[in-house]
């Protein structure tokens, strides 16, 4: 099972650069997950080490995302209203 952070490197990567070969932009991956690039490059190398992420040439792609950690769906409530608005648009 992922790491949070592991999770959010890899959703950004994969929303940036699905699965073609890349030389990824660091920084770019740093500012959209909101983690340091020493915590990007870590993330990266133990995504490499679980099989999600290869590496080759200097360039890198994402394997497939089957994880179902991956694929939670996202889920928003609406907001609890302290007052009742029943009859507003009767």
């Amino acid at each position: 099972m992922l790491e949070d952070t592991q999770r959010k490197i890899l959703r950004v990567l994969y929303h940036l650069y699905q699965q073609q070969w890349v030389r990824p932009d660091i920084d770019r991956v740093s500012h959209f997950s909101q983690r340091s690039v020493d915590r990007v490059r870590e993330a990266i190398k133990e995504l490499r080490t679980a099989g999600y992420v290869e590496i080759a040439e200097g360039k890198m792609r994402i394997l497939i995302p089957g994880d179902p950690e991956l694929e939670k769906p996202r889920t928003v409530e609406p907001p609890k209203s302290a007052y009742s608005t029943a009859g507003w648009f009767d």
